[in-house]
């Protein structure tokens, strides 16, 4: 992941600038739509590097109260 991109990893249409990201298809919404259905349901998304290579994204979410919560 290109650092200078990190802060845009979670908006809408965002996509690198990359010759690996050029070759791939996609709008750039997956994450962006994520994130919104994390913080939708009280959770949140985040990205963590993963050394010494790849990425790694969490999804976090409030944990229930049981069924029907």
């Amino acid at each position: 992941m290109p650092p200078e991109f990190v802060s845009r990893l979670f908006g809408t249409f965002a996509r690198a600038d990359t010759p690996a990201a050029r070759a791939q298809k996609g709008t750039g919404l997956g994450l962006s739509i994520v994130c919104g259905l994390a913080e939708a349901n009280g959770g949140q998304a985040r990205y963590e590097p993963n050394a010494p290579s790849g990425s790694c994204f969490v999804v976090e979410l409030p944990a229930g109260d049981g069924p029907g919560s």
